[in-house]
């Protein structure tokens, strides 16, 4: 709204409005604490699926006092339901009772499961194929056209906001199958490194190395089954006594699993899935060159190419050979050794070259070393938030990728530039994104944009 020029005094009104929402629910005739609203309607709401009728009695009673209600509301406003276009679900309920209520009603007697709030209603476990819906909602996000030209950064981002936030609002009134939660695992998986739903042997890194933290080496997606179980802790809505018994001690498992003592949970007075996901996740051993990439200000598909590189998943011409590819191994670039992530990177005479010059242009002058002992030069040298740390990292990852982008001109388009020109390239797009930053902007005013041959 500020940008588009709305009064300061609107703006803080509209927000008002939003920040400060508090409801109270009446039960028993009597009011509750007012308790705040933490997210909106179908972004993980809790209310969601309740907000027009919350819970009522099924008996005829209820029932005919509820439809009073509903004349006076007709009354006042001049809308009235239409009986053709109404139906009524029961659920557990005999079939005396059920003729009693449709002939008060004068509704149809409709079938469950129905759908509410775009999810499937049911007195069940949801089956697999009523669980369809949410699958092909996810196809139809990731078949768009729009989504074929995504990097890996790109999908990485459509996974995140898009299509867990899609599972994450079924996940938020059900608990999933797990031959769902497979699918929808398959569904990501594929997506990420081939951009469509299609089945692919290109997996650069397994889905559950990716569901780690990315201090330690993933990228921090959602484990869907895990968070299904985080859920499901706190989800009881017992039918009698020992059926929740019996969920006390399922969820007393979870909870150990946690690391929760017996007293902290006597103590909870909210629960977060959230903060259970994570407890049920438990530590990660942190990567060594977690600085490289958690702090750097490069581009997202710089960092994403920079984690596989450094974790070798590149698929690189020996390494498609290793999967059973018939190709030609010899480098691109140099048109003499075998292509491996070593040689394109550190041993490659073009890109030692690129290398060189972008040292020298930052004023270091040192020999050079292999990818082990680089990185491990890299990490030291990248300690802290100075301004020349930053621009240390941020040279890593963009040259890591231009690099890669070279080599893949060479294949598929046979177009070799020289080092001078890549090198150019480089340097200007770090003067470029440096002047989003400020701690840069000091730092890159003393640096060439323009470099001539080093």
């Amino acid at each position: 709204m500020k940008l588009l020029g709305f009064p300061e005094k609107f703006v803080r009104g509209i927000m008002q409005c939003i920040t400060i929402v508090a409801y109270t629910v009446v039960i028993n005739g009597q009011p509750t604490k007012p308790f705040e609203a933490k997210k909106g309607l179908r972004q993980g709401d809790p209310l969601s699926p309740v907000l027009f009728v919350m819970a009522i009695e099924g008996d005829i009673k209820s029932i005919q006092t509820l439809h009073q209600q509903f004349k006076i509301f007709s009354g006042a406003s001049g809308l009235i339901a239409n009986p053709n276009k109404s139906c009524i679900y029961f659920g557990g309920m005999d079939i005396l009772t059920q003729r009693k209520i449709m002939d008060m009603l004068e509704y149809t007697k409709g079938e469950l499961p129905l759908r509410y709030l775009g999810v499937p209603l049911s007195t069940k476990k949801l089956s697999i194929i009523q669980c369809e819906p949410l699958i092909d909602r996810m196809l139809s996000r990731i078949q768009c056209w729009t989504t074929k030209f995504l990097s890996y950064a790109g999908r990485e981002m459509i996974i995140k906001s898009v299509l867990v936030a899609i599972q994450n609002f079924w996940a938020q009134i059900f608990i999933l199958r797990k031959k769902i939660i497979q699918f929808i695992n398959t569904i990501c998986r594929r997506f990420l490194w081939s951009g469509n739903a299609e089945p692919t042997k290109k997996e650069l890194i397994a889905w559950q190395k990716l569901c780690c933290p990315k201090v330690a080496g993933g990228l921090n997606f959602i484990n869907v089954e895990l968070w299904n179980k985080g859920k499901s802790v706190w989800d009881t809505t017992p039918k009698n006594a020992s059926w929740v018994i019996q969920q006390i001690f399922k969820a007393r498992k979870y909870f150990d699993i946690a690391g929760y003592t017996e007293e902290e949970v006597k103590k909870m007075e909210n629960f977060s899935i959230k903060h259970m996901y994570k407890a049920m996740q438990g530590e990660f051993q942190k990567v060594p060159w977690r600085r490289l990439i958690c702090n750097n200000y490069g581009l997202a598909k710089w960092k994403f190419m920079l984690r596989l590189a450094i974790q070798e998943r590149l698929a690189t011409k020996e390494r498609l050979a290793r999967w059973g590819i018939q190709i030609d191994t010899t480098c691109s670039l140099c048109q003499r050794e075998s292509e491996t992530v070593q040689h394109l990177y550190f041993e490659c005479e073009v890109t030692t070259t690129i290398w060189k010059q972008l040292l020298t242009w930052q004023g270091i002058q040192r020999t050079k070393l292999g990818w082990e002992e680089e990185l491990a030069w890299m990490e030291r040298r990248t300690k802290g938030r100075s301004g020349g740390a930053e621009l240390c990292r941020m040279s890593l990852a963009v040259a890591i990728y231009h690099i890669w982008q070279e080599r893949n001109n060479a294949i598929f388009q046979q177009k070799n530039r020289p080092a001078n020109a890549i090198v150019r390239s480089i340097i200007q797009e770090i003067h470029v994104r440096a002047t989003m930053f400020p701690r840069l902007v000091r730092t890159m005013s003393n640096l060439n944009w323009y470099p001539d041959e080093m």
